[in-house]
């Protein structure tokens, strides 16, 4: 439910979905990314920032299914 809400690149549906089950930060899609990276994937600083704020001691901890981190991600996506 994240990635749609990073897809909409709206904090407020980010919010209202963070805040009823914040685990699902940690979800991949079918591609193998977290809501943070598919953030970054498409360039979606809104999105980006929020996850950011409600994470930011352990963002770059954050791997996918590739072994990436968001910095990894950042800079193969340009």
């Amino acid at each position: 439910l994240l990635h749609c809400g990073v897809i909409a690149n709206d904090p407020k549906i980010l919010a209202v979905i963070y805040d009823k089950c914040q685990t699902l930060i940690e979800e991949e899609n079918v591609a193998g990314s977290t809501p943070l990276h598919l953030a970054v994937e498409l360039g979606n600083v809104q999105s980006f920032n929020f996850f950011a704020s409600k994470t930011i001691s352990k963002t770059s901890s954050f791997i996918n299914s590739r072994g990436e981190n968001p910095l990894h991600t950042a800079a193969k996506s340009g």
